[in-house]
């Protein structure tokens, strides 16, 4: 099937402009229309798509490379991700490669324009099956070896692919407003018209097609409210689902009414009093500063640098020798880790240990908090916090009134269970 006239081009400039490369998109737009109005074709040869499909193929694994290249891909994979197998390498490594993915499909319009543009000024309506199907080469390589008469030469057109291609590539766009679907609306009903039934009249075909583009916008709003519905609910299974038990820099939490956690009666940890030591009241696995979308987290970074270290501990047991401001250890192979309020560290282990030391200046992180970080309130709950303020009218009263006031709200109004 061939397109109708310059609806190629029109999907090229389309892509250009939801994707950042309109000039681009207009000039091989330009390139590729312009086979309407010249009437200059070339003779090209099975072998010749053949090459420039291979060339084209190099492009497309070249165009990988470069992306994973480009975004930091072998610093986040190769330096992070397999040397520190952590939550932050794997996120880091995650996100790297939902940007080389995101880049690549932005570029396949480029990647493949030389092929489309070859089959568009040849004097082919389209290209070879044996040169898209790796079964059908085969078979005609075969036949051309045993000296049989090779398979019948059909071909395709590959225009209607490749306005496809760039409708997909164009997706990958960081604009958050309505053209891009409107745009997509427009090109799929021009491609569509001249293949529509001819059994149906022009007001039957018009109402389907409004009916589905109608359908289709009140599906891509409901996914947009779906997702907003899903970023603020968050039941019981969910929260247990993607908790984050080992992150000492944040912390996912499960506020509201969510009813009963304790679902187990499994022991998940054993506390035992040594010697008539009264129990703690508390036990604390981190500490965190700032809330944001459910995530309390630590705050700003405060290991900004970080050594490598070897050291000997004679007779299985050494202080640790430490750089000033030091707040994480990694890799470190010991049997037992103390420390005292003064920040001297004692390990016991092998007799000689490598490890790094993340250290940086300012406060640890269990320093108090600034008053620009403990008082910070996220945009998404200034409006609930606002409304809760005003209805308590807490604004002027001292500090004893406001925490009794506060106190007795949190008992009335919510309930807390374990």
């Amino acid at each position: 099937m061939k397109p109708p006239p310059f609806l190629v081009g029109a999907a090229l400039v389309f892509w250009g402009w939801q994707t950042g490369f309109l000039a681009l998109g207009a000039l091989m737009a330009v390139v590729l229309e312009s086979a309407n109005v010249l009437k200059i074709r070339w003779e090209l040869s099975n072998e010749d798509f053949r090459r420039i499909w291979v060339f084209c193929a190099l492009l497309f694994v070249a165009a990988l490379v470069y992306a994973f290249s480009s975004h930091q891909g072998p610093a986040d994979l190769w330096l992070g991700l397999l040397r520190n197998p952590g939550a932050y390498a794997q996120r880091n490594a995650g996100a790297t490669a939902a940007r080389t993915v995101l880049a690549w499909i932005r570029w396949l319009p480029m990647i493949f324009f030389l092929f489309v543009a070859a089959q568009t000024f040849s004097s082919r309506e389209g290209v070879p099956m044996a040169i898209l199907s790796l079964i059908l080469s085969r078979r005609w390589k075969r036949a051309v070896k045993s000296g049989q008469p090779p398979p019948a030469d059909t071909s395709v057109n590959v225009s209607y692919l490749y306005f496809g291609l760039c409708l997909f590539a164009a997706s990958i766009h960081s604009a958050d407003n309505q053209n891009f679907f409107w745009g997509l609306s427009a090109l799929l009903a021009w491609g569509l018209w001249p293949q529509r039934s001819r059994r149906f009249g022009l007001a039957t075909w018009v109402v389907a097609l409004g009916a589905v583009i109608g359908l289709g916008y009140l599906g891509q709003s409901g996914l947009g409210r779906w997702q907003h519905y899903l970023e603020s609910f968050n039941p019981p299974w969910l929260s247990r689902l993607t908790r984050d038990r080992s992150g000492a820099t944040q912390s996912k939490t499960a506020l509201g009414r969510i009813g009963r956690l304790k679902l187990s009666s499994s022991i998940v940890l054993r506390l035992e009093p040594k010697e008539g030591s009264p129990p703690p009241p508390l036990l604390r696995e981190a500490s965190y500063r700032s809330y944001k979308m459910q995530v309390w987290q630590a705050g700003s970074k405060v290991n900004t640098a970080a050594v490598n270290l070897a050291c000997y501990l004679e007779g299985g047991q050494a202080l640790l020798p430490l750089p000033s401001g030091c707040g994480r250890l990694e890799n470190l192979p010991a049997y037992v880790l103390q420390k005292n309020r003064t920040g001297a560290v004692l390990a016991e282990g092998p007799g000689l240990v490598m490890f790094d030391a993340h250290y940086g200046p300012g406060a640890t992180l269990d320093a108090l908090p600034t008053r620009e970080e403990d008082c910070r309130v996220p945009p998404n709950e200034a409006p609930a916090l606002d409304q809760v303020l005003g209805e308590l009218h807490l604004t002027g009263d001292s500090t004893e009134h406001a925490l009794r006031t506060l106190r007795s709200f949190f008992q009335r109004e919510f309930s807390y269970r374990t």
